[in-house]
């Protein structure tokens, strides 16, 4: 059961926010209270609020950002940076500094955009008032219906979680606000890897410590011959994800830092690379480990085509696995000559994929709800036989393709986007990190279900970017335009009468010929010597 403390870091969060808010820039106090209150509060913690959304670890900070962009609090501080008359050094980029006009509007501007983002928000409606039947058993059990109730809910659910996708969109859009971003996130990771190194020694017991009990199974804590650290994540899996987010943003920053910064960056990527080996999770530190190397060595197009690439793939991996192209046994195959220990884990994950994607198929457009209503059950016990880890696999039984495509439509939208943009010198190697690093997360929802706030926010400030840059392109070619069209005619044909007149250039100034030679006069007249008149002739 969770002690006071919880419920109290819970409710007051809001005023951690505030303070974060009135003391740094508003770029930069969003990221810190998203990010720090995805890492701090606690998991598996519910507070039910009337007619308002419960609060809980990933709705708290995401109100709090919320309110405060809403009500302008941290622009003071913009104000009073530009009144002391305060400047960051040359050639260092502000921190944290946000636009002077921040993007209008909350919705993406493109109608694709649009579309995936009312699929989301509107979908799960749809989905509770088509599931309002119950399931029957024939021992005589059922599961229960959906009630409107049920349908607001979900919806609401939704709304919530990509609440900080827009917010990013809209304040963390510049590419300074890209590489604080990166910084924050090697930073966060930095300050995290000294409870993790706790855990690492004594077991996971800092949510048992603080918030007084563990939100998860015990059992999956030790792998590998030591202690999974989860800190207060709920879970190792969560937590190794978002080791490998900081170990790829401390050498994305490396890469691009100045001469003087890179020894302790370097250092820095070092540390945050051990501590994802000490996570004992195979997928993100093999994933991990993949997409380095591109950080540190392609260039940004290259690494826009890689990261445009997995987007593709997970965006297609329902459709492969459904359509026979990757089957179970095709995958436990590749699985038993790359990693043998984990054929086990593997076999039961993709075996269970299919029995849920033939579920998922009886309802297809908008899914089966929520309470469990997608599951495989035994129809004379009732027992639940589904193993459920990938998130598109929860998505498709729950809100069916509707619900998919809207939420991974719109994670991988702006690696997309940006994908065609890609020859634009305002597609920065921090952007481009950005993107792999959306990649790394997009990859681990196949096996886990790992889409947080943070994930949100990554896609949010790429979208924000991306549509930055081309309506920044668009005003570039429109004013070539305008500068086009108001350049001078040309001049006349010619005189009136129809005589043309005839421009005579003027002769140009006699000048030596290529070879050194020069000019003689003889005669009154001038000639021009050979080659060989301007060479030495003195005796050998």
């Amino acid at each position: 059961m969770p002690n006071a403390f919880a419920y109290a870091m819970l409710l007051f969060w809001p005023l951690v926010g505030l303070v974060l808010f009135m003391r740094l820039p508003r770029s930069e106090a969003l990221i810190w209270t998203l990010v720090a209150g995805y890492l701090l509060l606690p998991a598996g913690v519910t507070i039910d609020l009337p007619v308002l959304p419960p609060l809980t670890k990933t709705s708290s900070p995401v109100f709090t950002g919320l309110i405060m962009c809403l009500a302008g609090v941290g622009s003071a501080v913009a104000r009073r940076q530009r009144r002391t008359g305060k400047r960051n050094p040359p050639g260092e980029a502000p921190s944290g500094a946000e636009p002077a006009e921040p993007k209008p509007g909350w919705l993406p501007r493109s109608l694709l955009g649009k579309i995936l983002l009312f699929a989301v928000m509107f979908g799960p409606l749809v989905t509770g008032f088509l599931n309002t039947d119950r399931i029957d058993f024939s021992y005589g059990g059922f599961v229960k219906g959906l009630k409107p109730y049920d349908a607001f809910s979900s919806a609401m659910h939704y709304s919530v979680m990509i609440v900080p996708m827009l917010l990013a969109r809209k304040y963390l859009a510049s590419a300074q606000d890209q590489r604080l971003l990166l910084r924050i996130l090697m930073l966060a990771g930095l300050a995290y890897s000294l409870p993790m190194l706790v855990e690492m020694r004594l077991s996971p017991q800092m949510h048992v410590w603080f918030y007084g009990f563990f939100p998860h199974s015990f059992a999956q804590t030790y792998r590998f011959g030591g202690w999974r650290p989860a800190v207060f994540l709920g879970h190792g899996l969560l937590l190794a994800l978002f080791a490998a987010m900081a170990f790829l943003a401390a050498a994305a920053l490396w890469r691009t830092a100045a001469k003087e910064n890179r020894p302790r960056l370097l250092l820095a990527t070092l540390w945050l690379g051990m501590m994802l080996v000490f996570c004992r999770s195979i997928g993100s530190l093999a994933i991990g480990m993949l997409i380095v190397p591109m950080i540190l060595i392609l260039g940004r197009r290259t690494q826009m085509l890689v990261a445009v690439m997995i987007a593709a793939l997970v965006l297609l991996y329902p459709t492969l696995r459904g359509g026979g192209v990757m089957t179970a046994s095709g995958i436990i195959s590749v699985m038993e000559k790359l990693v043998p220990s984990k054929v086990g884990s593997i076999g039961l994950r993709v075996r269970n994929e299919d029995t849920l994607l033939a579920r998922a198929a009886e309802r297809p457009a908008f899914g089966w709800g929520i309470w469990g209503r997608s599951r495989v059950y035994d129809e004379d016990t009732g027992r639940d036989l589904s193993v459920t880890d990938g998130a598109w696999v929860i998505v498709i039984g729950t809100y069916g393709w509707v619900g998919y495509l809207g939420t991974f439509g719109l994670l991988t939208l702006p690696i997309f986007g940006l994908f065609r943009l890609r020859a634009d010198p305002q597609v920065t190697l921090e952007t481009s990190a950005l993107c792999l690093i959306l990649a790394l997360n997009l990859l681990d929802l196949l096996p886990n279900s790992g889409i947080t706030l943070i994930t949100w926010m990554l896609a949010g400030s790429l979208m924000g970017r991306a549509e930055q840059i081309a309506a920044s392109r668009t005003e570039r070619l429109s004013r070539r335009r305008v500068m086009r069209d108001a350049a001078p005619p040309p001049a006349a044909d010619g005189p009136p009468g129809g005589a043309e007149e005839t421009a005579v250039a003027p002769r140009p100034p006699r000048t030596n010929p290529p070879g050194g030679a020069i000019g003689l006069r003889t005669g009154g007249k001038a000639r021009v010597a050979p080659h060989h008149a301007s060479r030495d002739r003195s005796p050998r």
